[in-house]
């Protein structure tokens, strides 16, 4: 029958009557007799919501440079440069862009509130972990820095049809952009 994807539809409450989901939105009311709930950093909540198997979130929160296309030495990075890997993650790296620019970064830093904004601290952390990746990186030619926020769950990420809630899939503690 098709599928309906709607987004920026903060979902309130969750009802499941006659084997189909009745869903209560900032953007209106829905029924469906599928619920995937890919709500990232909320996903926790609408499983809550639907009276699915529980589970909690971390939040990691990662800093990020991005150099102009003009950064001088960005000729000899040619691939994404990696430092060895830690308990928190894959590290701080150095990255080409498809649009011709450099990424530098993330961090990570475990944080108990849903929070985007950049801190001395963490973007002090990215130049130094990058500077000991590649000799002479500059970054008097950064056009921007941004935070972005990943999802955790325990060690790995939850992709299934709930055990309690038929019909109810959850993608949750999705922590990569890989998936």
């Amino acid at each position: 029958d098709g599928a309906t994807v709607l987004t920026g539809a903060e979902v309130t409450a969750v009802e499941r009557k006659d084997d189909l989901f009745h869903l209560h939105t900032k953007k209106g009311e829905f029924t469906a007799r599928y619920l995937i709930n890919a709500a990232g950093a909320n996903c926790a909540a609408v499983n809550d919501l639907a009276l699915g198997e529980p589970f909690t979130v971390t939040y990691r929160k990662g800093e990020y440079y991005i150099a102009d296309k003009q950064q001088p030495g960005k000729e000899q990075i040619k691939t994404v440069v990696y430092p060895c890997p830690n308990e928190m993650g894959k590290g701080i790296l150095v990255v080409p862009t498809t649009a011709g620019n450099l990424l530098y970064g993330p961090t990570a830093e475990n944080i108990s509130n849903y929070e985007t904004e950049v801190s001395r601290q963490g973007l002090s952390a990215v130049r130094a972990a990058t500077s000991s990746l590649i000799d002479g990186l500059k970054f008097n030619g950064t056009i921007r820095v941004f935070a972005g926020v990943r999802v955790l769950s325990g060690h790995y990420f939850i992709v299934k049809e709930d055990d309690r809630v038929p019909g109810l899939f959850t993608f949750g503690g999705i922590c990569s952009p890989g998936l």
